[in-house]
Parts: C-alpha cells; sequence; structure tokens
C-alpha cells in the first residue's frame, strides 16, 4: 500500500472532523519543476481545493516510507489550521 493510499483517507477525515464545511478534497502531487530544493508543502488550486505536493528531491532523502507518511499530515494540518476559525 502505497504513503498516499494510506494517508489520504486520514487527512481528509481529520480535515473534515476538525474544519467542517470546508474543502477536504485533497489532491497529493509531485512537484516535478526543475530546480526545486528538498521540500513538502500545501498550496490551494484555482479552485479551492487543496494540495499536498513532495518535490522530487525530498522523495529519494527519505529513509523510508514511514517519513514521507510523517510529512504528508504535517503539511495537511497547516491546510486545516488555515480553515478552522
Amino acid at each position: 500500500m502505497s504513503v498516499v493510499t494510506r494517508m489520504e483517507p486520514i487527512i481528509e477525515d481529520e480535515c473534515r472532523r476538525r474544519a467542517p464545511g470546508e474543502v477536504c478534497d485533497f489532491r497529493i502531487v509531485v512537484d516535478d519543476r526543475p530546480g526545486q530544493p528538498s521540500n513538502a508543502f500545501q498550496t490551494l488550486d484555482g479552485s479551492g481545493h487543496p494540495i499536498i505536493a513532495f518535490t522530487i528531491p525530498l522523495i529519494p532523502e527519505a529513509k523510508n516510507v514511514d517519513q514521507l507518511a510523517f510529512i504528508m499530515p504535517n503539511d495537511a494540518a497547516h491546510h486545516i489550521a488555515d480553515q478552522t476559525p
């Protein structure tokens, strides 16, 4: 089971619990723009849906899938905190 398959339902459920009525349909992407540093971040797309992005350099730096699984909800928490009154 991939990190995204495992973690996406969990972070979406937590978002709905903590920020009812907000958009919690996360899209998980790999930021493949050249020259990006090792990073993960959250942002919104043009229609207000949350995105969690991992840059390509970050992925091989992770020692295992558990590290990536730790990063994803951390970035989701930033979105949830921004949406919570």
